[in-house]
């Protein structure tokens, strides 16, 4: 119920990159902080600010779920099965 410092901090800073900046999404850069993302949000959202607020770590787990569901494999450069009938030169300088 009471205000957390780092709360009012990250409220601060994203206010400043919006404003500053002009952001159009903050993204937490360390997954410890994962736990203000829904402060942070409702209070971007109280002060008028329209802004997705994302964290890193569901943000990979997501992205992950989507490749599964789209069926994206590992590039058939990275484990290519036989020889490709095309490939790419070696550069030399």
């Amino acid at each position: 119920g009471e205000r957390a410092e780092a709360v009012e901090r990250a409220v601060t800073e994203a206010v400043a990159a919006i404003e500053e900046d002009g952001a159009e999404v903050i993204i937490f850069g360390c997954s410890d902080a994962f736990w203000l993302q829904s402060f942070l949000r409702k209070r971007l959202a109280e002060l008028g600010w329209e802004v997705p607020v994302l964290e890193g770590y569901s943000c990979a787990i997501v992205l992950a779920k989507l490749f599964v569901d789209l069926g994206v494999d590992a590039s058939g450069l990275m484990f290519p099965s036989d020889r490709p009938r095309r490939w790419r030169r070696k550069k030399t300088f």
